[in-house]
């Protein structure tokens, strides 16, 4: 469905946020002839799923540059839209699969499972009734779905699936590499503090912050949030309805469900989690550790650890590991006052895992990387979509020309999800431009 042929246009879309579902869905605008530009108020892409090429030094003092992803580790391929997508011309090529060795670490007593293992007995998927004793209920189903996808061991979907799901990596910054295959203008370090409509036009003006303080941009046609905050987007769609001139959107049914759409957004605003990433890097590797990427079973300090060094492209003789907190562990290292200091005691929480195992050897780091993802993540999402179904992977108003689109309007938090989602803005948008509703 996203493969619209249109003509070549002159219509400007202004796109906020260079995530995941921003750049898909720029990307596909600017391929089918609109004239995109994305703004991302940061100095770098990706959002979540971002990486950093970082300046790594070796045990000999040499200088080696490698990307190293300091937020989503991998990409599911599971939904045949999004499926789609990967085989397309726009991302063909731009992911690798990362026949990597993946499993489970115990927090307690650092014993290794494998994922297959693991997804196997069934425990992280929803469990058939033909293959219970008992037939279960519809309330306990949605329970045991509910808590497989909310566990800590389940990052970014890292245990859902059939046993013998493939994982995928990309080589270089995936919003990156789509949006210069699509040839988006792209504005980095660019920060959009208010959006304003102008019905009588139908056009957008943004203003910015930061070092554009002040300053405007008007005629864009249309305006796609993809940036990651609901509480932006409430005050957006607040200032529209405040002042709205649209008759379908003026009935008092339809204006009590977009209130209520905006007291979730500015809700879900409330439950953002902070996530720290450190990236480790050894003299070599670390034997007797057999495995690329490990979820962390009962820690409250690390959920995730990943072999960067595994994945395609990135083996260049340097050992990167990079290891990914929980939210309580964050909340924790929020209180150190500086950067060193969140390094050290995130590497002592690592290696305090690590040595439970008793055949794993684990040397003194070269150097370590810290980041903090300061909006990882939502406590909750809005859940829009009930399981199974598409129709609201983005939130679009016509009239406004408008369209919203993350991982936080679905139920799952991950880079399929977001792609999703960019996917489905990017063809309400087209098809606004063919006169569809």
């Amino acid at each position: 469905a996203f493969q619209i042929l249109i003509e070549a246009m002159a219509q400007r879309v202004a796109v906020v946020g260079g995530g995941v579902s921003g750049s898909v869905c720029a990307s596909l605008l600017r391929r089918q002839g609109f004239n995109v530009t994305l703004f991302e108020k940061s100095s770098f892409l990706g959002g979540r799923a971002s990486s950093r090429k970082l300046a790594l030094k070796s045990e000999t003092g040499n200088i080696q540059a490698q990307h190293v992803d300091v937020g989503a580790h991998f990409v599911k391929v599971s939904d045949p839209r999004f499926k789609m997508l990967v085989e397309s011309p726009l991302m063909q090529g731009i992911l690798q699969e990362w026949p990597g060795r993946f499993g489970v670490l115990g927090g307690a007593s650092g014993a290794v499972m494998s994922r297959f293992d693991v997804q196997s007995t069934g425990m992280f998927r929803q469990r058939k009734a033909q293959e219970s004793q008992e037939q279960m209920s519809e309330e306990d189903s949605a329970k045991q779905l509910g808590e497989m996808r909310s566990s800590a061991m389940n990052f970014c979907r890292f245990l859902e699936g059939m046993s013998d799901e493939k994982l995928y990596a990309c080589e270089q910054n995936l919003s990156e590499a789509l949006l210069q295959k699509a040839s988006v203008e792209v504005l980095q370090d660019t920060e959009v503090v208010s959006a304003t409509f102008d019905p009588r036009r139908v056009r957008w003006s943004l203003a910015f912050g930061g070092g554009f303080a002040g300053r405007h941009v008007d005629d864009f046609e249309a305006l796609v949030l993809a940036n990651h905050d609901p509480g932006f987007a409430a005050q957006v769609l607040g200032d529209l309805q405040s002042c709205n001139v649209d008759e379908e959107l003026s009935r008092p049914e339809v204006a009590s469900v977009v209130s209520n759409f905006i007291a979730s957004l500015r809700s879900l605003n409330t439950t953002r989690r902070c996530r720290y990433s450190l990236a480790i890097m050894f003299p070599k590797p670390l034997s007797g550790l057999d495995f690329d990427a490990l979820a962390v079973h009962g820690s409250s300090e690390v959920q995730f650890l990943c072999r960067e060094s595994s994945k395609p492209g990135r083996g260049l003789g340097v050992e990167v590991w990079v290891a990914q907190s929980t939210t309580e562990f964050a909340q924790m290292l929020d209180r150190e006052d500086c950067e060193k200091k969140v390094a050290e005691k995130f590497w002592q929480a690592v290696k305090a895992l690590l040595v439970k195992s008793p055949s794993l050897s684990v040397p003194e780091p070269l150097s370590m990387q810290v980041y903090s993802w300061e909006n990882a993540f939502f406590q909750n999402t809005l859940e829009l979509n009930a399981p199974g179904e598409t129709h609201n992977d983005a939130v679009t108003f016509k009239p406004w020309a408008l369209a919203l689109c993350g991982d936080y309007l679905s139920s799952d938090q991950c880079v399929e999800e977001a792609a999703l989602s960019g996917l489905m803005a990017a063809n309400r948008i087209a098809g606004w431009a063919h006169g569809a509703d």
